[in-house]
């Protein structure tokens, strides 16, 4: 059963100017003295400030599920499972305007581990996955917004789990790599054609790899970067594949091997590759499309796997919570990086909740819908979530004092 949470507090609160959503929304607290022109320049937080409260819960507990912007303005909520490994019949969906999860129709097959792709049609493509326990799917689905409901699509032409899924420019879906079963790893890609509801095959990849990273580049080809191979080496290999010509090209390497990487296209056309493992990585680095080659870039402020990546409005990118160095270290914290400045910085103000393999999306209001993921409980031991948070971010703060205000659910 969801829970609702309230939270009343009286503090000296930041508004924050610019800000990205809503131009009611609150910032996180911060501490120390006003100036006489409520200005404030807070230490450590040259990254700006962060308001997050709760929203409604998910109907059920999830990590490592997938989130969906539809065009209706809802966020569909898909996959996923439980603490051991349990998958769900019903996925959900996010008013934003309510502010509340409702329970969609029943999927065609529970999965875990699959990809979730916006089409151009406003449906979305479901594919691959697993039960949970290493068994990979070829059964593919859509999910129709109109009726708020599951059908069977074609059959993929491998088992997939651990895959990614990514929509080309020609409204095909490429759908590369992942695992068919354990550590036995296909090196084969395959098309989804929306208009003919069938799967073929393409190019095969350069190198098998499952937790990898693709990211559709301006001019039209995927860049896949990193992830592990069947024997459990991580990569720092990168390849292209082409629509044009349906192949797969190596490209320069990664500076770091890694595993489930985040990868932002930035708005300059260079990629943005932060975090994963081993050992919650703290670096980060550039793909530069033009030259074909990777370069480090600034440090992250903290060692992140599981966060998520969200690129701004204004071109700048927020890595949201994850799992850090040590045992159980869930994070709640929240930086920027500024592309113009190749630098990351810590943001003023944490999330409710630390939470890994958690899902962040920006609505159409600005803010950033935070669902579910895996956090401490407050009893030294882990648990998957069914909380759900908003943020508001803004690159400048400015200082008052408020009245009491009313953080929670509606």
């Amino acid at each position: 059963m969801k829970q609702h949470r309230t939270r009343l507090s009286i503090v000296v609160f930041a508004l924050c100017l610019s800000i990205i959503g809503s131009s009611m929304a609150l910032a996180a607290p911060v501490q120390g003295r006003l100036s006489s022109d409520g200005q404030k320049a807070v230490s450590g937080a040259n990254g700006g400030c962060l308001a997050s409260f709760y929203t409604d819960s998910m109907e059920v507990v999830r990590r490592s599920q997938d989130a969906i912007l539809l065009t209706t303005g809802d966020v569909l909520i898909v996959g996923g499972s439980n603490k051991v490994g349990q998958t769900y019949e019903r996925g959900e969906l996010y008013n934003s305007d309510a502010r509340q999860f409702t329970l969609t129709g029943e999927l065609v097959q529970p999965r875990f581990g699959n990809t979730a792709t916006l089409l151009p049609d406003g449906k979305v493509l479901i594919a691959g996955g697993s039960d949970g326990n290493a068994q990979g799917y070829s059964s593919a689905e859509l999910y129709d917004p109109e009726s708020n409901s599951f059908s069977p699509t074609g059959e993929m032409q491998s088992r997939r789990f651990g895959h990614t899924a990514t929509l080309l420019e020609s409204g095909e879906v490429l759908l590369a790599g992942g695992s068919e079963q354990g550590s036995s790893l296909p090196t084969s890609a395959e098309l989804y054609n929306p208009a003919t509801g069938t799967f073929t095959d393409t190019g095969d990849m350069i190198e098998e790899r499952h937790s990898h990273s693709a990211t559709l580049l301006a001019d039209g080809r995927v860049l896949i970067a990193g992830g592990s191979a069947g024997s459990g080496a991580l990569l720092a290999s990168a390849e292209l594949y082409d629509p044009a010509t349906g192949t797969f090209t190596a490209t320069g390497e990664m500076t770091t091997a890694r595993t489930n990487p985040k990868a932002t296209l930035l708005a300059d056309g260079r990629v943005l590759i932060t975090g994963g493992s081993p050992e919650h990585l703290s670096s980060a680095e550039l793909y530069d499309p033009a030259t074909g080659t990777f370069t480090a870039t600034g440090e992250m402020t903290e060692g992140r796997s599981g966060h998520t990546a969200t690129r701004l409005p204004d071109g700048r990118v927020l890595l949201i919570g994850g799992a850090g160095e040590g045992i159980r270290n869930f994070l709640s914290s929240v930086e920027v990086y500024d592309p113009a400045t190749g630098t990351f910085a810590l943001v003023e103000g944490e999330l409710q909740d630390d939470r890994t393999a958690h899902t962040a999306t920006l609505l159409p209001n600005g803010q950033i819908l935070i669902a579910g993921g895996y956090g401490n409980n407050g009893g030294g031991s882990g648990s998957t979530r069914d909380s759900a948070e908003l943020l508001s971010y803004a690159a400048i703060c400015q200082t008052t004092y408020l009245p009491l205000i009313l953080h929670g659910s509606q």
